[in-house]
């Protein structure tokens, strides 16, 4: 009967997961799991694999065995992955992406002491094929990536259909790791071919590290058709000191479009200087959208209103209470 097993639920693995019939498995979910790292070998056997869900342990992986082999899953249409981050790294690592196949991923453990080489190394690949298959914009409507120093996210959300614009968020705390790892993806995302990319959700409003960072620049940089920035004055300040430091290079040339949907405090002092370096520039922003932003105090950004050529939209509910 074996071979007939199409799809695997399992909380406990107490049996050899190996032999013919993996072959036949196309659905895979595996709950709260401590497993050695002979899933690495199982999961390769897996040709027919169209959903894997895991949130397990490898509870092995710090040994000096690591000959594992690479996964290929052609058929693979939906992966997610809930596993603390040496985990992910070793499986984003060793699985090779499928193109078209939405991708969830996350660890609610960021602890990693002194990262080996190896594990920089896979981080490095891991990050940089998986980026690079998410890059295919013809497919993927968004990449969603996120990391504090308790979570890390990454996400990428197929497109139904039509011609959606693609979206990239990245909501990010550069203090979040000594290990260097967000300089590592976001070397790895600038490493791919950025220039379609047209709109970009930022947040590093919560960083801690130099905003002079090289990979930050890099990334900034690598940008040069982005139109639409959906963000906060906390960031854009950090986005005016990392100008500063590139010598007044102004960021993103052909930004035309901030979007506020945050409730972050208004700092209005910072957004009329970034809007005001981008006017000297000859790189203006003409539309500021307010409409969706729930910040107290928006008062304080009447004076959008007598800048030339910016037109400001407001939820007209906040305006006529001012």
């Amino acid at each position: 009967m074996a071979p007939s097993i199409h799809t695997l639920i399992t909380g406990c693995i107490n049996f050899k997961l190996s032999g013919r019939w993996l072959s036949h498995i196309c659905h895979l979910y595996l709950n709260d799991c401590s497993v050695s790292q002979t899933i690495l070998f199982a999961l390769a056997e897996m040709m027919a694999l169209e959903n894997l869900d895991m949130n397990i342990d490898i509870t092995d992986i710090g040994t000096e065995n690591r000959f594992w082999p690479t996964i290929i899953l052609p058929r693979l249409k939906r992966i997610s992955l809930g596993v603390k981050l040496r985990t992910l790294i070793v499986l984003m690592g060793h699985i090779a992406p499928t193109s078209g196949c939405i991708s969830e991923y996350e660890s609610v453990d960021n602890t990693i002491f002194n990262p080996s080489i190896e594990d920089i190394s896979l981080l490095r690949r891991g990050f940089s094929s998986h980026f690079q298959s998410f890059s295919d914009f013809r497919r993927n409507e968004t990449i969603s990536w996120m990391m504090t120093k308790d979570l890390f996210e990454l996400n990428n959300v197929l497109q139904e259909g039509g011609n959606a614009e693609f979206y990239l968020h990245i909501e990010i705390d550069l203090g979040s790791g000594g290990h260097g790892i967000p300089d590592i993806i976001l070397s790895s995302l600038y490493s791919c071919d950025l220039s379609s990319i047209k709109t970009l959700e930022l947040d590093i409003s919560n960083a801690t590290s130099d905003p002079f960072n090289l990979h930050v620049a890099r990334f900034y940089r690598s940008l040069l058709s982005l139109e639409t920035l959906h963000t906060d004055s906390q960031t854009m300040e950090l986005l005016l000191q990392t100008q500063e430091h590139l010598n007044g290079v102004i960021l993103f040339p052909r930004l035309q479009t901030i979007v506020f949907d945050t409730n972050a405090e208004l700092k209005s002092d910072i957004i009329m200087r970034f809007l005001l370096r981008r006017r000297d520039a000859d790189l203006p922003i003409t539309d500021f959208d307010l409409y969706n932003c729930t910040s107290p105090n928006q008062e304080r950004l009447l004076f959008l209103e007598g800048i030339d050529g910016l037109d400001v939209e407001w939820n007209e509910e906040i305006r006529n209470r001012m």
